[in-house]
Order: structure tokens, then C-alpha cells, then sequence
């Protein structure tokens, strides 16, 4: 197999100008050939030719899918093999009932995710909820076009590699084929517009042009990038093998993105985790964050209580003042604090049009754990024996949920609250609970790092 390795350091560059193009580009300087190895580098004020447009991105897709291959870290027997592209199409989708190899289910688009598993090495890892993968496009600079055309094109022939394994439902187990997976590189001909239909692009990133309507600027982002529609799409795709390395089913229906061509340029993707803030009516997580570090305590079991009794009564102090002069709710576990307000003037939007009434509750959880453990909601660190066994509870972790509904008047329904809204109700939730940590720091004598908005603290 022929080795490549395609690197790619980013550090942050200066922010994009005003009005200027807000799809970041590498620069130039910076993406050249060393040893026949392809090389992008984009450093802070080191971009002469293109200053304020340095990409920030610190996860490039190609960089990490040319590391697999020439690392060849889990290799595939069979790599002379080459399967096309899940099926795009949507009425071939639909005629053919063509269903995901991993639950048997329909999905009609094709949508950009990761192959994820539980804790597994193999694959991503599956993020807990409230937190998903995103992509962002960088776009290459003219003149360096072609080198980048010409990695891609040698990974469609590399063919199959990187053997994975997938936590797979087995509810419809006559449907799924195989728990083994092969990754490999694949096109798409965007000029179809069967196929461009057919996939979700997910270029939210993209503003469209000044002036545009809601509807307007609600399709623009699908089907143009800086105005040019695109016209090819390179894709990581994952497809199910046996024993002998021979696929046996058809492609999932999920893709990772590599890059992507328009008539006017050609674009890198970049992977960030973030943070999915719409998780369902009216619910969405406001806070989820390391809080206290206990590093410096000898005896942590009394650091922890003394610091949690603390911590509960300022939280309650913020949160039952305004603006979310919300009560608490009592009977809950010891690890866990409950607020509402039940349809009352939301004093959070006094400067929205309305009035609006809210029904508001706000769930805060918090456990300890040892740094650098993944905070979701602390279920799957509370049920591992290895974690509390091997690992130092030195840190307190916290996450807040907020279920919200807003009506304009106190009678009728409640429904869904805009983006606007959310982005109000979470700015002051952060701040009450960021108060509260600074405050129960500062009551132990210890220090609050605003940057992090961790409170150290030294009890012995």
C-alpha cells in the first residue's frame, strides 16, 4: 500500500475582517511537497499573501484518514477492492428500500457522522448526549489546488482499509450483516442533482449574501458555497466485512467528510466536538463543565462535602434572584438541585417584545471524577469499578439542563422559544452558576481561574 502522510498544524490565526470572506483559507506559504509526503502548516502571522484568512482548525479530516492509511494501524487484508458510494439518490433509496447495514433502518440522506462505539478504540468514540461532531470547510488556496487534488485522488485507489468494529443494534439481527467494517474514500458528483438532493451538506457555517430573506438564507447554506454551487464531494464511507475482509452488505448511510469542490474553489473539512444545544422540546443543556479542582486536598472525601455544602446554598442563592427568580425543588438525590418557574413574566426576555410567561426548570447535576475524564452526565464514569478504582477523585464536574417554554401572555400554549431566546436563558444560567463557583472559592480561600471558570481549591 502506498504510504502518505498528509500533515496538517494549526494554530490560531487572526480573526476574519468584516464583511470579508467568512470561509477561512490555509495559506498558501504554508502547503507544500517534503519527500514526496504532502505538508499544510498554517501559523499564527505567518501568511503573508493571505493575512486574516488562516483556518484555526485543529482536526483535519485528511489528515487524519492519510495518518491511517500510512500507519496502516488496523490493516484490511483486501484492498483491492473498491466499493462505490452509499447510495444517494433518494428515489432509488426509497424504491429499493435501502436500509443501514448497523439497524436495518431506512435513511433516506446521507448524512456527515463519524463511525462511532461506545468506549472503543477502533472508532470514534460514541459522544454522550447533548454533544455531537461537527464540520467546518477551509478552503485551499488556487495555487495549491492541485496538490491537494492529487492526495485525493491516490486515496479513491488505495481501496479498503482501517478494519473497525461497530457496537451495532441487534433488535433486527436478520437485517445486519456483520459488526466488522472496512473505511474507504469515495466521490460524489455533485452536478446530479439527484445526488446533491439526496445529501445533507450541513454548510451552516455559510451566511449567503446581505439582503437575503429568511427562506432565502434558510436553502442558500444547503446548495452554494461563497455563492458557487458545489460539484464534487470526497467522503470517508464504511462498509460491513466478514472474516476474510470481504464486504457482505451495502455502505452506512453515515459519511465523514474529506473535502469538497465548487467552480470556484476546492475545501478541506476540519472535525470539532460540540455541543448539540437543541436536544428536544423545549430542552437543551445550558452548562456542562469541570467546576472545582480538589488536586491540592489530602483528604478528598471531606474536600468534597464541605465544598458541595457550600456550593448547593450559592447556587440556590443565584438562581432564586433575578432575573431567574426561580424555586427550588426539594426531595431530590444529593447530587442533584432542581429550579422552576412556573408561568410567570420571564424577566430574562424583559427586553423581547411581549410579555412572555415561561415554564422553566433547571437541573443541576454535579459528581467528582478524576481529570480529564469525558463530563457528560457522570452515568458512565459512576458505573465503572475500573475508574474509581484506578483513578483519584480530584475534580467536581457539573451539567445543567433547562427545560423552557415561552407563551407571549400568562394563558394559552407554550411552545418552542426561538434561538434568540435560548441564547438569553443560557447566558444567564452560565452566569449564575459561574457566581456561584466564584463565590464558594472565594469563601474557601481558594482561586477562581476566570478563563477556565474552575475554582482551586487547597483544604487540608
Amino acid at each position: 500500500m502506498r504510504k502518505i502522510l498528509f500533515l496538517l498544524i494549526s494554530v490560531a490565526c487572526k480573526s476574519m475582517l468584516y464583511g470579508q470572506n467568512k470561509i477561512p483559507t490555509i495559506c498558501s506559504e504554508n502547503i507544500f511537497l517534503d519527500r514526496d509526503s504532502l505538508v499544510l502548516i498554517s501559523i499564527t502571522d505567518n501568511c503573508v499573501a493571505y493575512k486574516n484568512y488562516c483556518t484555526n482548525a485543529t482536526a483535519f479530516l485528511l489528515n487524519y484518514i492519510n495518518r491511517k492509511i500510512a500507519y496502516n494501524y488496523y490493516p484490511v487484508k483486501r484492498n483491492n477492492i473498491f466499493p462505490g458510494p452509499p447510495v444517494a439518490n433518494r428515489g432509488l433509496v426509497d424504491n429499493y428500500r435501502i436500509a443501514d447495514p448497523s439497524s436495518g433502518h431506512t435513511v433516506s440522506e446521507i448524512v456527515f457522522y463519524p463511525l462511532t462505539s461506545g468506549h472503543g478504540f477502533k472508532t470514534k468514540y460514541a459522544l454522550p448526549p447533548h454533544w455531537r461532531y461537527s464540520f467546518q470547510i477551509h478552503k485551499i488556496p488556487a495555487d495549491k489546488e492541485r496538490l491537494v487534488q492529487s492526495n485525493l485522488d491516490t486515496l479513491i485507489k488505495i481501496g479498503l482499509y482501517d478494519k473497525i468494529k461497530k457496537e451495532i443494534e441487534f433488535s433486527v439481527p436478520f437485517l445486519v450483516t456483520s459488526d466488522q467494517f472496512a473505511s474507504y474514500i469515495q466521490s460524489y458528483d455533485l452536478t446530479d442533482t439527484a445526488i446533491l438532493n439526496g445529501i445533507n451538506m450541513d454548510l451552516e457555517s455559510n451566511i449567503g449574501k446581505p439582503g437575503m430573506s429568511a427562506e432565502e438564507l434558510a436553502e442558500y447554506p444547503k446548495k452554494k458555497i461563497e455563492n458557487a454551487p458545489p460539484t464534487k464531494l470526497w467522503v470517508e464511507c464504511y462498509i460491513p466485512i466478514d472474516s476474510s475482509d470481504i464486504p457482505v452488505g451495502i455502505p452506512e448511510r453515515n459519511v465523514t467528510p474529506v473535502a469538497v469542490q465548487t467552480k470556484k474553489g476546492l475545501y478541506v473539512y476540519s472535525e470539532t466536538i460540540e455541543p448539540a444545544l437543541f436536544a428536544g422540546p423545549g430542552l437543551f443543556t445550558q452548562f456542562e463543565n469541570p467546576v472545582f479542582d480538589l488536586s491540592a486536598c489530602k483528604n478528598l472525601d471531606f474536600a468534597y462535602q464541605k465544598v458541595i455544602e457550600i456550593f448547593r446554598e450559592e447556587i440556590s442563592e443565584q438562581f432564586r434572584n433575578y432575573p431567574l427568580h426561580a424555586d427550588l425543588i426539594t426531595g431530590l438525590a444529593p447530587n442533584q438541585l432542581r429550579f422552576e418557574r412556573r408561568f410567570e413574566e420571564s424577566n430574562v426576555l424583559k427586553g423581547f417584545s411581549g410579555p412572555y410567561y415561561e415554564l422553566s426548570t433547571y437541573t443541576i447535576n454535579f459528581w467528582s471524577g478524576p481529570k480529564g475524564i469525558h463530563i457528560n452526565s457522570g452515568a458512565g464514569y459512576q458505573n465503572s469499578d475500573a475508574y474509581r478504582k484506578n483513578y483519584r477523585n480530584d475534580h467536581i464536574f457539573l451539567v445543567e439542563m433547562t427545560a423552557l417554554q415561552i407563551n407571549v401572555g400568562k394563558k394559552g400554549g407554550y411552545p418552542e422559544p426561538t434561538n434568540d431566546q435560548y441564547s438569553a436563558y443560557a447566558k444567564e444560567v452560565r452566569k449564575a452558576l459561574l457566581n456561584a463557583v466564584e463565590n464558594t472559592t472565594k469563601q474557601l480561600n481558594g482561586k477562581f481561574n476566570q478563563n477556565t471558570g474552575i475554582g482551586i481549591i487547597t483544604l487540608n
